[in-house]
Protein backbone atom coordinates (compact mmCIF):
# COMPACT_ATOMS: atom_id res chain seq x y z
CA UNK A 1 0.00 0.00 0.00
CA UNK A 2 1.16 3.30 -0.40
CA UNK A 3 0.00 6.72 1.13
CA UNK A 4 -2.26 7.63 -1.16
CA UNK A 5 -4.35 4.40 -1.13
CA UNK A 6 -5.63 6.06 2.72
CA UNK A 7 -8.81 8.36 3.78
CA UNK A 8 -7.56 11.74 2.69
CA UNK A 9 -7.72 13.10 6.20
CA UNK A 10 -5.46 10.63 7.01
CA UNK A 11 -2.67 11.45 4.16
CA UNK A 12 -3.02 14.86 5.25
CA UNK A 13 -1.87 14.20 9.09
CA UNK A 14 0.40 11.92 7.85
CA UNK A 15 1.94 14.85 6.24
CA UNK A 16 1.82 17.58 8.09
CA UNK A 17 3.16 14.93 11.21
CA UNK A 18 6.16 13.91 8.70
CA UNK A 19 6.95 17.45 8.07
CA UNK A 20 6.85 18.31 11.60
CA UNK A 21 9.21 14.81 12.62
CA UNK A 22 11.55 15.96 10.27
CA UNK A 23 12.08 19.43 11.67
CA UNK A 24 12.45 18.25 15.35
CA UNK A 25 14.27 15.19 14.88
CA UNK A 26 16.79 16.20 11.59
CA UNK A 27 19.06 13.43 11.04
CA UNK A 28 18.34 11.07 13.79
CA UNK A 29 14.69 10.37 11.85
CA UNK A 30 14.96 7.50 9.70
CA UNK A 31 11.39 6.72 8.96
CA UNK A 32 7.66 6.43 9.79
CA UNK A 33 5.66 4.09 9.11
CA UNK A 34 1.52 3.82 9.58
CA UNK A 35 -0.79 0.52 10.46
CA UNK A 36 -3.97 -0.15 12.09
CA UNK A 37 -7.62 -0.30 10.70
CA UNK A 38 -7.21 2.70 8.52
CA UNK A 39 -4.84 0.05 6.26
CA UNK A 40 -7.78 -2.56 5.54
CA UNK A 41 -9.68 -0.25 3.14
CA UNK A 42 -13.15 0.17 3.29
CA UNK A 43 -12.27 1.16 6.58
CA UNK A 44 -15.13 1.91 9.28
CA UNK A 45 -12.62 2.65 11.51
CA UNK A 46 -9.25 4.86 10.71
CA UNK A 47 -7.83 5.64 14.07
CA UNK A 48 -3.75 6.79 13.44
CA UNK A 49 -1.29 4.23 14.89
CA UNK A 50 2.07 4.58 13.84
CA UNK A 51 5.99 4.00 14.31
CA UNK A 52 8.83 6.55 14.49
CA UNK A 53 12.18 4.82 12.99
CA UNK A 54 15.09 6.86 14.85
CA UNK A 55 18.55 6.14 14.24
CA UNK A 56 19.94 6.27 17.70
CA UNK A 57 18.39 6.78 21.58
CA UNK A 58 17.47 10.40 21.82
CA UNK A 59 18.67 12.71 23.95
CA UNK A 60 15.82 15.07 26.32
CA UNK A 61 16.02 17.72 24.19
CA UNK A 62 15.21 15.93 21.00
CA UNK A 63 12.44 14.05 23.01
CA UNK A 64 10.92 16.92 23.98
CA UNK A 65 10.97 18.86 20.65
CA UNK A 66 9.10 15.39 19.57
CA UNK A 67 6.64 16.10 22.23
CA UNK A 68 5.94 19.47 21.34
CA UNK A 69 4.93 17.47 18.00
CA UNK A 70 1.32 17.00 19.90
CA UNK A 71 0.56 21.01 20.22
CA UNK A 72 1.77 21.65 16.56
CA UNK A 73 -0.18 19.10 14.45
CA UNK A 74 -3.46 19.46 16.90
CA UNK A 75 -5.73 21.56 14.86
CA UNK A 76 -5.02 19.29 11.95
CA UNK A 77 -8.46 16.60 11.76
CA UNK A 78 -7.29 13.82 13.75
CA UNK A 79 -4.05 15.03 15.20
CA UNK A 80 -5.48 15.05 18.88
CA UNK A 81 -6.02 11.30 18.49
CA UNK A 82 -2.44 9.78 17.61
CA UNK A 83 -1.24 6.41 19.00
CA UNK A 84 2.29 5.19 18.36
CA UNK A 85 5.81 4.71 19.13
CA UNK A 86 9.02 6.20 18.90
CA UNK A 87 11.56 3.34 18.75
CA UNK A 88 15.00 2.55 17.30
CA UNK A 89 16.63 1.08 14.18
CA UNK A 90 18.47 -1.42 16.37
CA UNK A 91 15.10 -2.47 18.31
CA UNK A 92 12.95 -2.84 15.28
CA UNK A 93 15.23 -5.86 14.01
CA UNK A 94 14.61 -7.39 17.60
CA UNK A 95 11.37 -9.09 18.11
CA UNK A 96 11.71 -7.66 21.76
CA UNK A 97 9.02 -5.30 23.40
CA UNK A 98 11.20 -2.00 21.78
CA UNK A 99 11.08 1.24 24.48
CA UNK A 100 9.26 4.20 23.76
CA UNK A 101 12.48 6.80 23.27
CA UNK A 102 9.36 9.41 24.33
CA UNK A 103 8.36 8.43 27.66
CA UNK A 104 10.73 6.18 30.02
CA UNK A 105 9.18 2.66 31.26
CA UNK A 106 6.96 2.45 28.23
CA UNK A 107 7.24 -0.72 25.47
CA UNK A 108 5.55 -1.60 22.50
CA UNK A 109 4.12 -4.94 23.98
CA UNK A 110 1.56 -5.24 20.86
CA UNK A 111 5.27 -5.81 18.60
CA UNK A 112 4.49 -9.15 17.68
CA UNK A 113 1.14 -8.07 16.24
CA UNK A 114 2.48 -4.74 14.75
CA UNK A 115 4.86 -6.70 12.53
CA UNK A 116 2.35 -9.51 11.35
CA UNK A 117 0.60 -6.47 10.19
CA UNK A 118 3.39 -4.83 8.09
CA UNK A 119 4.95 -8.51 6.78
CA UNK A 120 1.43 -9.19 5.72
CA UNK A 121 1.44 -5.49 3.69
CA UNK A 122 -0.69 -3.94 5.94
CA UNK A 123 1.09 -0.52 6.50
CA UNK A 124 2.18 2.53 4.61
CA UNK A 125 5.58 3.87 4.71
CA UNK A 126 5.33 7.83 4.60
CA UNK A 127 8.79 9.12 4.85
CA UNK A 128 12.08 7.08 5.23
CA UNK A 129 12.83 3.33 5.56
CA UNK A 130 10.95 -0.01 4.60
CA UNK A 131 10.37 -1.58 7.73
CA UNK A 132 9.28 -4.55 6.08
CA UNK A 133 12.97 -5.01 5.29
CA UNK A 134 13.87 -5.43 8.89
CA UNK A 135 11.42 -7.02 10.94
CA UNK A 136 11.82 -10.82 12.43
CA UNK A 137 8.59 -12.76 11.69
CA UNK A 138 6.54 -13.58 14.75
CA UNK A 139 5.91 -16.56 16.25
CA UNK A 140 2.47 -17.67 17.64
CA UNK A 141 3.92 -17.62 21.17
CA UNK A 142 4.39 -14.03 20.26
CA UNK A 143 1.55 -13.46 18.78
CA UNK A 144 0.04 -15.36 21.79
CA UNK A 145 1.18 -13.39 24.40
CA UNK A 146 0.26 -9.95 22.83
CA UNK A 147 -3.14 -10.49 21.94
CA UNK A 148 -3.69 -11.84 25.89
CA UNK A 149 -1.64 -8.36 26.56
CA UNK A 150 -4.35 -6.55 24.64
CA UNK A 151 -7.23 -8.89 26.29
CA UNK A 152 -5.42 -7.71 29.90
CA UNK A 153 -6.42 -3.73 28.42
CA UNK A 154 -9.88 -4.58 27.41
CA UNK A 155 -10.69 -6.60 30.51
CA UNK A 156 -9.27 -3.43 32.82
CA UNK A 157 -11.35 -1.09 31.12
CA UNK A 158 -14.87 -2.98 30.60
CA UNK A 159 -14.57 -3.58 34.45
CA UNK A 160 -14.85 0.16 34.72
CA UNK A 161 -17.52 0.43 31.87
CA UNK A 162 -15.19 2.62 29.86
CA UNK A 163 -14.22 3.07 26.22
CA UNK A 164 -16.87 0.37 25.61
CA UNK A 165 -17.10 0.26 21.73
CA UNK A 166 -13.53 -0.04 21.40
CA UNK A 167 -13.51 -3.00 23.93
CA UNK A 168 -16.06 -4.74 22.21
CA UNK A 169 -14.80 -4.39 18.65
CA UNK A 170 -11.42 -5.21 20.02
CA UNK A 171 -12.98 -8.34 21.98
CA UNK A 172 -14.36 -9.36 18.77
CA UNK A 173 -10.93 -9.46 16.61
CA UNK A 174 -9.40 -11.03 19.83
CA UNK A 175 -11.53 -13.76 19.36
CA UNK A 176 -11.15 -13.81 15.42
CA UNK A 177 -7.85 -14.13 15.71
CA UNK A 178 -7.92 -17.03 17.90
CA UNK A 179 -10.78 -18.55 15.81
CA UNK A 180 -8.85 -18.69 12.60
CA UNK A 181 -5.57 -18.52 13.98
CA UNK A 182 -4.97 -15.15 11.80
CA UNK A 183 -4.14 -11.40 14.22
CA UNK A 184 -3.82 -9.84 10.40
CA UNK A 185 -7.46 -7.87 10.87
CA UNK A 186 -9.40 -4.84 11.53
CA UNK A 187 -11.76 -4.32 14.37
CA UNK A 188 -14.85 -4.26 10.73
CA UNK A 189 -13.44 -7.65 9.93
CA UNK A 190 -13.53 -8.90 13.91
CA UNK A 191 -16.90 -7.22 14.04
CA UNK A 192 -18.03 -8.87 10.79
CA UNK A 193 -17.11 -12.30 11.67
CA UNK A 194 -18.91 -12.37 15.07
CA UNK A 195 -22.26 -11.31 13.17
CA UNK A 196 -22.09 -14.67 12.19
CA UNK A 197 -20.28 -16.23 15.00
CA UNK A 198 -22.20 -14.74 17.96
CA UNK A 199 -26.23 -15.05 19.30
CA UNK A 200 -27.96 -12.74 17.04
CA UNK A 201 -29.15 -10.98 20.21
CA UNK A 202 -25.49 -9.63 20.61
CA UNK A 203 -25.24 -7.97 17.39
CA UNK A 204 -26.83 -4.65 18.11
CA UNK A 205 -24.29 -3.75 20.47
CA UNK A 206 -21.30 -4.41 17.83
CA UNK A 207 -22.92 -2.58 15.17
CA UNK A 208 -23.49 0.63 17.86
CA UNK A 209 -20.15 -0.06 18.44
CA UNK A 210 -19.10 0.55 14.95
CA UNK A 211 -21.10 3.24 14.35
CA UNK A 212 -19.67 5.01 17.13
CA UNK A 213 -16.20 4.51 15.54
CA UNK A 214 -17.45 5.35 12.15
CA UNK A 215 -18.77 8.96 13.66
CA UNK A 216 -16.06 9.66 16.56
CA UNK A 217 -19.37 10.57 18.57
CA UNK A 218 -18.67 7.76 22.06
CA UNK A 219 -21.10 7.18 24.86
CA UNK A 220 -20.45 4.00 26.89
CA UNK A 221 -23.06 1.66 26.76
CA UNK A 222 -23.59 -1.74 29.09
CA UNK A 223 -21.87 -4.45 27.26
CA UNK A 224 -20.13 -6.67 30.37
CA UNK A 225 -22.78 -9.53 29.44
CA UNK A 226 -21.52 -9.91 25.92
CA UNK A 227 -18.14 -9.46 27.21
CA UNK A 228 -18.35 -12.45 30.00
CA UNK A 229 -19.44 -14.61 27.35
CA UNK A 230 -16.55 -13.98 24.58
CA UNK A 231 -14.33 -14.54 27.32
CA UNK A 232 -14.67 -18.48 27.79
CA UNK A 233 -15.54 -18.12 23.08
CA UNK A 234 -12.02 -17.32 23.61
CA UNK A 235 -10.14 -19.49 26.06
CA UNK A 236 -11.44 -22.30 23.96
CA UNK A 237 -10.28 -21.40 20.86
CA UNK A 238 -6.83 -20.30 22.28
CA UNK A 239 -6.62 -24.25 23.67
CA UNK A 240 -7.77 -25.61 20.65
Amino acid sequence: MVLTDLPPHIQTLADAFASELKVALGEHLLGLFLYGDAMFPPAAVTDFDYHVIVDRELDEVTKQRARDIDKAIAGVPGGDDMDGYYVTLDAVSKPDHPAHQLWDGVFDRSWALHRAHVLAGRYVVACGVDPRDLLAEPTWAELDEALQGELEFVDEHMKNGTSTAYCLLNTCRILSSYSNRDVVLSKLDGATWAFAALPAEHHGMIRTSLKQYATHVFEDFDAKELYEEMLPRIEKARAS
